[in-house]
């Protein structure tokens, strides 16, 4: 008796199609690791949601994925694995490529997968309370401007938070957002809503004095408690939803955020920005608490030596910190401007 057994090769698994179309490869691979920002109202400059939108910028997407810069994701996807990543194989990239050779083929209708549903006004869901951050008027200009905004709120009773998300208005100029949260005890402060919203960090020559500006201090003249860095905003980084029982937190009934470090890029038109806070409100409050810290400039540890760079030479600093207990590393976040040319943690 012979019996005869078909073996699958590695190499037809990765074996590219014979022809590559829209609606049945490139459409895929789009819903799966791109329309999260590259979709209407998302924080990409452009959708490619349909076959027009991809049609257009065939031969960006192809460069960009051979080059891996998109999707964007920095990290060694071979030295470890994180959860979300977004990583092509060589096949997908391969796929791309293909399509801009193939002459960009639409392909049947029938093959097109449904979009992904996103949420309006939000990259994770449908909050619970909306805040407006006051809308800001940028000039046409070349400049970077760093703003400090103040957000105040009072809610009924103090509350827990499983998510506080900062939405841009306008995500061509918001390059990112720093925010804490002021906790007010409501015999100290009797109107949180006194005093400016917005202060220009160019402007003010000390903190104290944009922090006086804002009426930030309690009506004795203290400040209020200060919980670090809850609210974060970058390009392409949405803000994190834990578990049950991780992170979160407690939100005052009067408190306000903090925006100490609202960094706007430049714009070649007069733009006006609207942006705002998302809450997600929770029962229950956390039983592992979270707490980011930040390393470097105006972190817990020092930029060694000095950052201050000559003209026409390099300059290698570090900032090192000892972690004083067991931790769970949950978000590591990479950031620097203008200067830097490359980061290793």
């Amino acid at each position: 008796m012979i019996s005869g057994i078909q073996v699958a090769s590695c190499n037809d698994e990765e074996r590219l199609p014979d022809q590559v179309n829209f609606n049945e490869h490139i459409a895929p691979l789009l819903y799966a690791n791109c329309t999260y920002c590259h979709r209407t109202g998302g924080n990409a400059h452009f959708p490619l949601e349909d076959y027009n939108q991809a049609k257009n910028y065939a031969s960006s997407m192809a460069f960009m994925t051979r080059e891996r810069r998109m999707p964007p994701w920095p990290a060694d996807p071979h030295y470890t694995e994180f959860s979300g990543q977004r990583v092509l194989t060589e096949r997908e990239i391969g796929i791309f490529q293909q399509w801009v050779k193939d002459g960009t083929p639409e392909g049947p209708a029938g093959k097109k997968p449904q979009m992904p549903a996103y949420p309006s006004g939000s990259m994770i869901g449908q909050p619970d309370l909306r805040i407006a951050v006051k809308p800001t008027l940028l000039t046409a200009n070349s400049s970077d401007r760093f703003m400090l905004v103040k957000v105040p709120f009072e809610l009924p009773a103090q509350t827990y938070a499983s998510v506080i998300e900062f939405v841009p208005g306008r995500h061509n100029v918001v390059h990112h957002v720093n925010g804490d949260l002021l906790r007010y005890n409501p015999t100290q402060k009797k109107n949180v809503f006194e005093g400016e919203l917005i202060a220009d960090m160019v402007e003010d020559t000390t903190i104290r004095l944009a922090y006086e500006k804002l009426g930030l201090p309690n009506d004795d003249g203290s400040y209020p408690e200060l919980q670090k860095s809850t609210v974060n905003y970058l390009p392409g980084v949405t803000a994190q939803m834990y578990p049950a029982g991780i992170g979160g937190y407690i939100l005052p009934q009067k408190g306000a955020f903090l925006l100490n470090d609202l960094h706007y890029g430049f714009t070649r038109n007069e733009v006006l920005d609207s942006s705002y806070i998302n809450i997600f409100f929770t029962k229950m409050p956390p039983d592992r608490p979270l707490k980011e810290f930040q390393l470097g400039t105006l972190g817990v540890s020092p930029v060694e030596p000095n950052l201050v760079i000559l003209p026409n030479t390099e300059k290698k600093v570090l900032s090192r910190y000892v972690v004083p207990e067991d931790i769970s590393v949950l978000t590591i976040n990479p950031h620097m401007h203008l200067l830097g040319k490359s980061f290793k943690a």
